[in-house]
């Protein structure tokens, strides 16, 4: 066992925090730049997870998931106010890309 991932204190596994706290920030303000490590750490984390479950409690996996869930909405909200704002600076009719008739 690697002893820098065994839980002292019934803590949380410290990686797993800041997992989440990487997908908070992508969620919040920063989309991808924080959002891809978020997510790249918490596949990364849940391997570990899959191979021994005994260094890291439940509530560790959840806090990963979480963490990985919001790295990805804040790539994928970021992903589409890029798109909104480089239409309205061009002055792209979005209705017409998308073939969408009112």
């Amino acid at each position: 066992m690697d002893p820098e991932n065994i839980i002292q204190n019934n803590g949380a596994h410290p990686r797993a925090i800041k997992i989440v706290l990487l997908g908070a920030l992508s969620f919040l303000l920063a989309g991808p730049v924080t959002g891809i490590p978020a997510i790249l750490m918490g596949h990364r984390e849940m391997s570990k997870y899959r191979k021994n479950t005994e260094i890291y409690l439940d509530a560790d996996r959840r806090i990963i998931i979480g963490g990985m869930i919001l790295g990805y909405i804040g790539i994928i909200l970021t992903s589409y106010l890029i798109v909104l704002g480089l239409a309205a600076y061009f002055g792209w009719d979005l209705r017409e890309l998308i073939n969408v008739s009112t």
